[in-house]
Formats: structure tokens, sequence, C-alpha cells
């Protein structure tokens, strides 16, 4: 299923045998190098304070409407998970990142991103400049992740890619049309 992060914002977190809401959807979790989505950051409200937890993707049981884990202890704080503790220290970001070409052309800041929810990876990034959205981009497109920057290959880098239009070809085999000559009356 294809996902967008502006729409999963505030889905219910629920475990699959009770269906009792843990908590709601407030950020993903991206690696920047390779765009897979690692985790779930999850707003838990507790009696006097509120808390940000995170779910990793490998506990999510399905993803629909709701959010399904087995149960609430995979929930925990971004502390805990020692292998992530250098991930989640990075810097660099997706979500609110401006988006340049390798030539330094602006092209707007990263305000959604698509994800596939089978495999968990980024797919699409949508820039938004000033209030008009932008074309969308593959995350194939991306040179690379800064501090400062989301650096898209230059476009003429992926129109070198692109074959020929098929279109050239069909207008040459067409024949030429015999022009029509008025006659004089």
């Amino acid at each position: 299923m294809q996902v967008r992060f502006s729409s999963c914002i505030g889905i219910e977190v629920i475990t699959d045998s009770s269906g009792e809401v843990l908590g709601n959807v407030m950020d993903f979790f991206i690696d920047p190098d390779s765009g897979k989505v690692e985790g779930l950051f999850v707003y838990v409200p507790h009696l006097m304070q509120q808390r940000m937890l995170l779910l990793l993707t490998a506990d999510i049981l399905r993803w629909g409407q709701s959010v399904s884990v087995r149960s609430v202890d995979v929930l925990g704080p971004p502390d805990d998970f020692l292998r992530y503790q250098k991930l989640l220290e990075d810097p660099r970001t997706l979500i609110g990142q401006r988006i340049v070409t390798q030539s330094g052309k602006y092209i707007g800041r990263c305000k959604d991103v698509q994800i596939n929810t089978d495999s968990m990876q980024c797919e699409w990034l949508f820039p938004k400049k000033w209030w008009k959205w932008r074309i969308a981009f593959p995350i194939s497109e991306v040179h690379e992740v800064t501090e400062k920057a989301i650096i898209l290959k230059d476009p003429t880098q992926f129109e070198k890619e692109k074959p020929e239009t098929e279109y050239e070809e069909l207008f040459d085999s067409i024949p030429e049309a015999p022009r029509a000559t008025r006659s004089k009356q």
C-alpha cells in the first residue's frame, strides 16, 4: 500500500489482540541515506506528561486505517534503541528539508513523502514552494542528503537517461497529406 506522510499523521497505533489505542503516529523515522522508514514516532498521552515513543517498522503487524502491533511492549523511548542511536542523532532529514539540484537551482521544501508500507521504503518526495505544490520527484533522483538540503540530480542528467520519445518515430512514418489548393473562382 502507498501512503503519504501527511495522511498518516494522527492515525492510531493499536494492539492487535485487544484493539487498545496506544497512541497516535506523529512522525516517520527515515534513514536519509537509504530512504528506508526505520520506525514511527508515536505520541502517547500519559497522565501528567506527554511522551514521544519509537515504534520500529519490524514490529508493525498491519497498516490500514490504523497501525496494529502485538503489544504495548514494542513502544519505547528512542534512547532505548541503542542500535539506532547514531541514526537518531543524525541531523539530516527529508521532511521539511530544502530541495535543490546539483547545479544549485532551488526547487522548494520537502513537505511530504510517499512510502510503500510493504517494503517500508520512501518512494516519492513532494516539494512545495511558497504555497504551491511542485512536481513530485522519485527518491531515485536524489543524489545526496546533507544537513542543509536534499540534492537532486541535475535535470539534464536524468533527461539523458530517458529514452528518445516514441512519438518522433510515429510522426516520421506518417506520410504527408497532400496540400489543398484553392482554385480561383
